[in-house]
């Protein structure tokens, strides 16, 4: 869920929301909260298939959004994701 929370099936390679793509370029400086680049590939939920939850996870590719589970011996980007801000915070 939190992963498809930013994909924009309106857009690919990467298929993810401008908000969450802002590349400053490498030798920019920035805060976290400021940039973010994603890759066009596959991204670890933190979810495990219920079916084999030591085994699999689920993924999002954002080439184009496509989800499914694989393997957790796969090698695939990693990215922070959460809700919105608390008031005040």
């Amino acid at each position: 869920k939190e992963l498809h929370s930013i994909v924009d099936f309106g857009t690919f390679q990467p298929a993810v929301d401008p908000a969450f793509n802002n590349n400053p370029g490498l030798l920019a400086t920035c805060h976290v909260d400021e940039c973010s680049l994603t890759a066009s590939g596959a991204y670890w939920s933190s979810t495990s298939d219920a079916s084999s939850p030591l085994l699999r996870a689920w993924f999002v590719s954002f080439a184009d959004g496509f989800s499914d589970f694989a393997s957790k011996a796969l090698f695939f980007f990693v990215r922070a994701v959460r809700g919105g801000c608390l008031p005040g915070g």
